[in-house]
């Protein structure tokens, strides 16, 4: 009975032992256990990992007692043949796993690669279309090195490209890469930002005025608010003045009500809109009648004028 509980105990520790040696980093340039590096099993904590380790050991027990059992089979041939099942078990256990965390590896080694033939042959159908136009004496891959450059400065560094390519339909999000033209597209992709005294709306009329190709050119905004239920936006253009009076929605801003005041009493005399385009999250553009009907043709995008 001592036999059998001091070999049932160094199973359990063997199992505990297991588990943190598999979770032990060895990129650094010293050993360093599993406990501290969480290489692997990362959510897991010390004592999570001693759970583990014991559900781990008592596995070993199991088949501890199945060895013992099947080693009490009388023929041999038999006997081998269980052996081999037994312990192909295990084996086909662990090849499971490995097939299942290198799917998962590459699943999430595809996000972060960016298609960048698909991408370059994407932009230099938009070039033609009207965008990027500061980069008009850049070759297409400069321009698509800028956009690829942008999209990952927008995830503040970390290069996924889940938002701008569908890996399984290998298809482009269309709407993305335009949003990548930061001289004609706004910026915001949701309109959940306004809040008392933070001075929303005089951003807003700024990033208008920078993606308006210098036909909208507002000075001195300035945001008030009357009370929580009224905001009045002021500004200047060529020395005219202006005043819109969004609507409150909590939190959301009022982007309909700019739009329009924008397109219908500042650019209703010049070759220039804003548009809604539609497909995703809020998206805005400036462009002329021939970019809309050129941009509609090529992306297949609807853009929806805003009267």
């Amino acid at each position: 009975m001592t036999k059998e509980i001091i070999w049932n105990s160094s199973l359990l520790i063997f199992g505990i032992f297991l588990i943190f040696v598999f979770t032990v980093n060895t990129m650094t340039s010293s050993i360093v256990p599993g406990w501290q590096s969480n290489s692997l099993l990362p959510i897991f904590g010390f004592w999570n990992k001693i759970k583990v380790g014991l559900i781990a050991g008592v596995v070993l027990m199991i088949f501890r007692y199945l060895n013992l059992g099947i080693l009490l089979i009388v023929n041999k041939d038999l006997r081998l043949l269980v052996l081999l099942i037994g312990y192909s078990i295990p084996i086909l256990i662990v090849l499971v796993g490995l097939n299942f965390l290198m799917d998962n590896n590459m699943d999430n080694l595809q996000q972060q690669i960016f298609p960048i033939q698909q991408i370059k042959k994407e932009i230099s159908e938009l070039r033609k279309a009207g965008l990027f136009k500061s980069c008009s004496d850049k070759s297409d891959e400069y321009v698509t090195e800028l956009a690829i450059g942008r999209a990952i400065s927008k995830q503040d560094g970390w290069a996924n490209s889940a938002g701008y390519w569908n890996v399984e339909t290998n298809q482009l999000n269309k709407l993305e890469i335009l949003r990548l033209d930061n001289e004609k597209v706004w910026q915001r992709n949701d309109t959940e930002f306004v809040v008392e005294g933070n001075r929303a709306y005089e951003d807003v009329i700024k990033e208008l005025g920078k993606i308006s190709e210098g036909n909208f050119n507002p000075t001195e905004i300035k945001e008030d608010w009357v009370s929580s239920k009224k905001v009045k936006v002021t500004f200047k253009n060529k020395e005219k003045e202006h005043t819109i009076y969004p609507k409150v929605f909590n939190d959301w801003a009022d982007m309909e009500g700019i739009l329009k005041y924008v397109n219908n009493e500042i650019l209703a005399t010049v070759d220039y809109q804003f548009y809604y385009g539609r497909g995703g999250d809020t998206f805005v553009i400036g462009l002329t009648l021939k970019e809309k009907e050129e941009l509609s043709k090529l992306t297949g995008i609807e853009f929806e004028e805003i009267k």
